[in-house]
């Protein structure tokens, strides 16, 4: 399969076993943007009230006038990709992915550790570790063949 077919499977994946109740290192991501979840249900989904629109938006002074460094990080991201494309017109633009799968990684790996230090049973972190192994061998062979440019 394809990187990018990994890394959304991945990421459903980790979304669907924060939302069955696991904690994953996946639930903190989404409580920051604003999904929240008491007794495996999800509570809220508030995302004007969250942290990464908190600290996007608004400014530390005063909450009501949305004035915050968003405009700073848009002229940032305009500028930046202005150069990012002057920079890469000549160069492999793969090298933009690697934050992104670097994070899929592990976030995965984290998730992973955190559901076999939960299960008790020897047998059943034998299965999970078989589940979870493959994945993870299937997510690194794609990565190989994405960066070889296969």
């Amino acid at each position: 399969m394809k990187l990018t077919t990994w890394i959304v499977f991945l990421t459903v994946m980790l979304t669907f076993l924060s939302f069955v109740g696991f904690e994953t290192s996946f639930s903190s991501t989404l409580s920051y943007v604003g999904i929240n979840f008491v007794n495996e249900t999800i509570s809220s989904v508030d995302v004007e009230n969250s942290t990464l629109y908190e600290k996007l938006f608004l400014s530390p002074d005063d909450e009501d006038d949305g004035l915050g460094i968003g405009e700073f990080l848009s002229a940032l991201a305009t500028f930046g990709a202005i150069g990012v494309g002057l920079y890469f017109s000549t160069k492999d633009t793969s090298i933009l992915a690697i934050p992104f799968i670097i994070w899929v990684g592990v976030i995965f790996a984290s998730s992973f550790w955190s559901i076999v230090t939960l299960v008790d049973a020897g047998w059943m972190r034998s299965i999970v570790g078989l589940i979870f192994g493959g994945l993870m061998v299937g997510f690194i062979t794609s990565c190989m063949d994405y960066f070889l440019g296969r």
